[in-house]
């Protein structure tokens, strides 16, 4: 057993353990689980039993996740439009509001799984809405002004 290693370097291994599972459709589970046990040995002990759930669910990450359903495509093209939008910030933010309340809408009539992942694409709008009213950092002045 070497040195500890922090609950960072643990997530930072077992994210990249992850994403190989996922490129080559769990080729490497075994040895990345392998690997990964040997690294939470080195983790604080309050965290071995957290640390070796997360490594007995490796072989989900080589599961590829369904493709988005109808519902889910119709509110993601709606949000892909509202955030594409041109105008003044009025014009914008009209244009949010009404794709967030569409969005919604569509989360409404969605299957439970998927209301939440609908309704989640309201959130990029939510920010860009926000930053229109209050912005991080002002327009510049214009030229020659």
């Amino acid at each position: 057993m070497g040195d500890q290693i922090s609950v960072a370097e643990f997530n930072h291994a077992h994210n990249r353990a992850r994403e190989q599972v996922r490129k080559n459709a769990g080729a490497t589970i075994e040895s990345d689980q392998r690997n990964l046990r040997e690294l939470a040995e080195r983790l604080p002990a309050k965290n071995h039993r957290w640390a070796n759930s997360l490594i007995d669910d490796l072989p989900k990450a080589a599961i590829p996740p369904p493709p988005p359903g109808p519902l889910f495509m119709e509110a993601s093209a709606i949000q892909g439009v509202a955030f594409a939008a041109q105008g003044t910030a009025e014009e914008k933010l009209a244009i949010i509001s009404d794709a967030m309340r569409q969005i919604w809408e569509i989360a409404e009539r969605a299957p439970a799984k998927e209301a939440a992942n609908i309704r989640g694409l309201s959130r990029v709008l939510e920010h860009l809405e926000n930053e229109l009213r209050d912005p991080t950092w002002p327009e510049p002045p214009a030229q020659g002004t």
